[in-house]
């Protein structure tokens, strides 16, 4: 049997290296576990900042309203239910706080004065015809504030808007209509339609509210400007009385 003199030792600060390395080794993994698992967890609980309630949120939405009230004079009087405004837009609204927000409108909008035909008629002339109306298509832009009120998740609520808005008139026309009772040149009826018409403004601005519950409102608008361009009138001797200036109707807002 042979013995061996003088067996070799492992030295201690290799063991206390080993010791080292693996003890770090086993921490630092169960830490890099640790962080994966807490950045999981925050990338599934972002705050969501948009939604009816939330910080920002944009819908479109349709409206049709009446015309209310007289012409300002005689001479143009307008036909009540058939003189109306349909309206289609973009609204965003930006959550300032709990109740209180901020937005504006982005809309188009088709506004139609429906005239009376009577003797006292003179806009914009004393011809009497079947049908006759002035139409205002409209590109506009409404600025508003919102006030929240009552209790409510992630939904529009309860709510009341005030503001103010500008329309540009950018296809204005007078138009109307006369039947014949016996056909003429093949015809029963000529329909006129006039555009360029320098009696009118096509810059308006007005002031506008609205109540609403969820998608569901009642608007009204009140025209500050007037219709008629009061230079031109004054130009060629022309007394047009001012037309209508309230307008009150339903808006549905169009989404989920």
């Amino acid at each position: 049997m042979k013995f061996i003199e003088n067996p070799p030792q492992l030295n201690t600060k290799y063991l206390f290296v080993l010791f080292f390395l693996g003890f770090f080794s086993i921490y630092f993994s169960s830490t890099a576990q640790t962080i994966l698992l807490q950045e999981d967890v925050i990338a599934d609980t972002m705050p969501i900042l948009t939604g009816p309630n939330m910080k920002n949120y944009t819908h479109t939405y349709s409206g049709y309203g009446f015309l209310l009230g007289n012409s300002e004079g005689k001479g143009a009087e307008i036909k009540p239910g058939i003189s109306n405004e349909f309206i289609f837009g973009v609204r965003y609204k930006r959550r300032i706080c709990n109740f209180y927000s901020l937005g504006f409108n982005v809309y188009y909008s088709s506004l139609n004065f429906q005239f009376k035909q009577d003797s006292s008629k003179i806009f914009p002339n004393p011809v009497l015809h079947d049908k006759e109306k002035l139409a205002y298509n409209n590109a506009g832009i409404e600025l508003y504030n919102r006030i929240n009120f009552g209790k409510r998740g992630n939904i529009i609520g309860n709510f009341f808007d005030f503001g103010g808005y500008g329309e540009w008139g950018f296809n204005i026309r007078h138009y109307y209509r006369d039947n014949f009772s016996v056909a003429i040149a093949g015809a029963s009826a000529v329909e006129v339609k006039n555009r360029g018409l320098l009696y009118t403004n096509k810059v308006n601005y007005g002031a506008a509210v609205r109540v609403g519950i969820n998608r569901y409102v009642i608007y009204g608008k009140y025209r500050f400007s007037d219709l008629f361009n009061k230079g031109y009138l004054e130009k060629t001797g022309l007394t047009y009385p001012e037309l209508p200036r309230l307008i009150l109707g339903l808006e549905i807002g169009l989404f989920k």
